[in-house]
């Protein structure tokens, strides 16, 4: 007689699949290798299951031609489904003569093991009797959950649903951005006071040998600023923005204003630019350059003009100055 290993044995009844009914056996096989008594299970049950399950394959064995496990093999697998508590008993077993080996023996030994539990749980009512009857499994000590705290100390939250320590923090953020500001504020009023120093103190309007030109001081401050307006305006400033000397009478001498959309207010010493355009500014020209990082934030860039005739062009986010021949001077961003 031929007697096969577990895998062996499967694979020979997955041959026979079909109308033999070999899958329905092979099912039945791999369910008595894989049926195992848990821990604390109970022995009479698990002898119950295994019985039907062996009942099962016996009967489908039958209907499947060719196919012969050894009824020794099935009763090793009842010895390998018990967990460690039965060592000592299938070790002794499976010393003995293979030949020996039965599930009718088998059967009689657990039942004898039924009896000595039973026996010994009466004598000792504390003994543990899992091997007989299934048990609860006891749950391991869970301590009770303690209620979240904060970083503060506040019972029920934790630090990402603190309000008061998220109002703390905006607080903390709108303090040290009003700082920055603050610091900002007295560095561009430094660099503007660096540079007023720098620069000659305005002089005496200069006469024009003709009597249709229009006074004009010596030099004059002028500043690029973006406004708050949507529409990206660009403000060239003579001293209204930064506090900056100058005669903003200057602003009468822009000539030539186009398109239209351009508008002049001479009053504030500011020419709008809404759009492209070109505006013509007579008797001044590019002295000094002050860039965006030394000043203000929202001042873009500062130079003093004077003496000449120089044109304009003004785009949506910067101005170039250029001289009568249309020479690139300087561009304002």
């Amino acid at each position: 007689m031929n007697y096969y290993t577990a895998r062996e044995a499967f694979n020979i009844l997955c041959k026979h699949h079909g109308d033999s009914g070999g899958l329905s056996t092979a099912s039945l096989f791999f369910d008595l290798v894989n049926l195992r008594l848990q821990p604390n299970g109970s022995i009479a049950e698990h002898i119950h299951k295994f019985r039907q399950l062996h009942n099962r394959f016996v009967s489908n064995q039958w209907s499947t031609p060719g196919i012969t496990i050894s009824k020794h093999y099935i009763a090793i697998l009842l010895l390998k489904s018990l967990p460690v508590e039965f060592n000592p008993l299938v070790q002794t077993t499976l010393a003995s003569n293979f030949e020996s080996i039965s599930l009718n023996h088998i059967y009689a030994l657990l039942q004898m093991e039924i009896s000595r539990c039973e026996v010994s749980t009466q004598q000792d009512p504390t003994t543990h009797a899992a091997l007989v009857t299934a048990t609860k499994k006891s749950k391991p000590h869970q301590e009770p959950k303690k209620p979240p705290i904060c970083s503060l100390g506040h019972v029920g939250h934790t630090d990402e649903h603190c309000n008061t320590r998220i109002q703390a923090e905006e607080k903390e953020m709108v303090r040290k951005y009003k700082e920055l500001m603050v610091k900002k504020s007295n560095s561009a009023q430094l660099a503007i006071d660096k540079l007023l120093n720098n620069v000659q103190s305005p002089t005496t309007p200069t006469q024009s040998t003709s009597p249709s030109a229009p006074s004009y001081y010596d030099e004059a401050f002028v500043a690029i600023t973006p406004s708050s307006d949507q529409s990206r305006i660009i403000t060239l400033d003579t001293g209204a923005t930064a506090n900056m000397f100058g005669n903003k009478s200057l602003l009468s001498d822009i000539e030539n204003i186009t398109p239209s959309p351009i508008n002049v207010a001479s009053k504030e010493g500011k020419i709008y630019a809404r759009s492209q355009g070109t505006a013509t500014i007579g008797k001044l020209k590019v002295y000094k350059v002050l860039h965006a990082s030394e000043l203000a934030v929202n001042l873009i860039s500062v130079g003093v003009l004077y003496d000449m005739g120089y044109k304009i062009n003004w785009t949506m986010n910067s101005a170039d100055v250029v001289d009568s021949t249309g020479k690139f001077l300087i561009r304002f961003y």
